[in-house]
């Protein structure tokens, strides 16, 4: 069922490619970071990568 929308989330995604990505000095605070960014608002999360990415371009490459 792909583009079914269900509760403003799509079952399936078809933009599956990391847009945003943070480098930490440890696990502990990337798991913080997370856990944080879970609590903030949708809207929030997109101002939060269009800062960084506004084309919402695939940063994969940019990982390895």
């Amino acid at each position: 069922m792909a583009g079914t929308w269900r509760r403003g989330i799509p079952r399936q995604r078809p933009w599956a490619f990391p847009a945003r990505y943070e480098v930490h000095e440890s696990m502990e605070s990337a798991i913080g970071r997370e856990k944080v960014l879970k609590e903030w608002k949708r809207r929030w999360k997109i101002g939060l990568i269009e800062a960084g990415n506004p084309y919402w371009r695939d940063l994969y490459p940019d990982i390895l």
